[in-house]
Parts: C-alpha cells; structure tokens; sequence
C-alpha cells in the first residue's frame, strides 16, 4: 500500500513493524491545522538550524503552508490523519499562525530576530475563538481531501493519549499532574474528532480497543503518553488491513 499521512508518530509507527509491506509517501508532521490553513510566512532555510534533514523540512513546510498542494499531488491508496499535533501552541501574529513545535524551539528561530512570529496561544478546550479558528481550518482541509480523495481512502486514526503505561508485566498509571494534563489534552481531541467526523461522513475510522492503549516504558522513542505497547500499532495495522480488504471487495463488485 502506498499511504500519505497528516498526524503524528502514533499514525507512523503504524508501519514501522512492517516496514517491507508499506510505503508511506507523505508524511506531514508537527503542523497544525490551523497554521497550514492561514497566511504563509517567509523563512529563509539557512535560518532554520537543525541536522535532520526532515525536521527542517517541517519546519519550512509549517512557515511555507504546503499542505494544500501537497494534497494535490498525491497519489496514495489510504491518507492517514490523527491530530495529536493539536495539542501543540500557536505562535499568532494577526491572520497569520505558526505551530510552536519542538523542532521549532530548537531551529533557533524563535531567537532570531529576523522573525516577528507573534504570541503565544495555548490550547484550551474552553477558547472559543481558537475552537472557531480550528473548525474553519478543519472545513477548508475536508475540502483539500474531498477534491483529491474518495471517502474511503480516507483513515481518521483517532488517537488519544494513554493515562497508563507498562512497566515489564506491570501497569502503572502516569503521575496526578500528568494525568490532569492528559484528560485535557484528551478532551480536545474528542471535539476535534467528533467535528471532523461529522463534517466528513462515509470515511473510515481506526479506533484502538482499551486494552491495547498502553504506553510502553521500552518504546523506541522514549516513555510517553503517546508511545504506546507494540499491541497497538498491530491492532491499528489490523484495522488497516480490514479496510483495505474492504475496499478492494467494493471496487471488484462496482
């Protein structure tokens, strides 16, 4: 399968237990909706500072609002979409956004005074206007894939972040703190993925069963809320393989 993806790690590390089966073709990260959906701001590329070839490539991609021709010449069986990246600041200067992404921090960017990026906006369940900001970027983006994709290759992986992790054979449960930060986090995503289903119905949905929605003290990239147990991302690709099926049984009987 050839798949394009807008979300974050989870949705990737979908394919990275089954590297040789898949290829993903777009992966747009770190990169909010919001952002993408607003005026572009110039960036010269030698100012972004970091090794990683596809960290600066974000960045730029974030500044430059390539999302909606990216969209245009894609050419992939399934695009993936999560937004975990909406938990993520904003950086808002009049009409314009920037996501205040880690990879942004750390380009040295923010110090340079050659960028006048604007404020800092938190996000906050309760702020209406950045829920309104958002919902108008959600609809132009429905309408991006609507004009370059069928309903049904359309995958809405609707991830959440775990309030537990494991430790061996054990499941311990995140500290207070984090978990308070966690159930906010969680309640966004819920308005987020609820709007998006309503405003895009026939898609298709990935939704990981509770048992399954663990993080992993041993994952690759460290212990997190969104760095979950190995029987997730089999039980995700398990989803995408029925779908996949799915699909192929409707375009043989059309």
């Amino acid at each position: 399968m050839n798949i394009g993806i807008f979300g974050g790690c989870v949705s990737r590390d979908i394919f990275r237990l089954f590297p040789e089966r898949d290829h993903v073709q777009h992966y747009s990260a770190r990169t909010s909706l919001i952002s993408q959906f607003s005026e572009p701001t110039k960036v010269d590329l030698n100012d972004i500072n970091l090794s990683s070839a596809f960290q600066k490539r974000i960045v730029a991609a974030d500044f430059n609002k390539t999302l909606k021709k990216d969209l245009e010449s894609l050419d992939v069986d399934f695009f993936i979409i999560d937004f975990l990246v909406e938990r993520i600041s904003l950086l808002a200067n009049g009409n314009k956004y920037i996501t205040r992404s880690k990879e942004l921090s750390n380009s040295g960017i923010l110090n340079n005074k050659k960028y006048r990026l604007g404020k800092v906006v938190n996000r906050k369940a309760d702020d209406m206007v950045l829920l309104h900001e958002w919902f108008n970027a959600c609809d132009q983006f429905i309408a991006s894939l609507q004009k370059n994709f069928k309903p049904n290759q359309i995958i809405l992986n609707e991830v959440y972040l775990t309030e537990q992790y494991r430790e061996q054979s054990e499941i311990k449960n995140f500290d207070e703190k984090q978990t308070e930060g966690i159930r906010e986090t969680n309640s966004l995503l819920k308005m987020y993925y609820s709007y998006f289903k309503a405003r895009y119905p026939s898609i298709n949905c990935i939704q990981i069963s509770k048992e399954n929605n663990v993080g992993d003290l041993n994952h690759q990239w460290g212990l997190s809320p969104m760095h979950f147990v190995d029987d997730y991302y089999l039980e995700a690709r398990q989803q995408l393989n029925k779908i996949y099926q799915e699909n192929q049984v409707q375009t043989t009987t059309l």
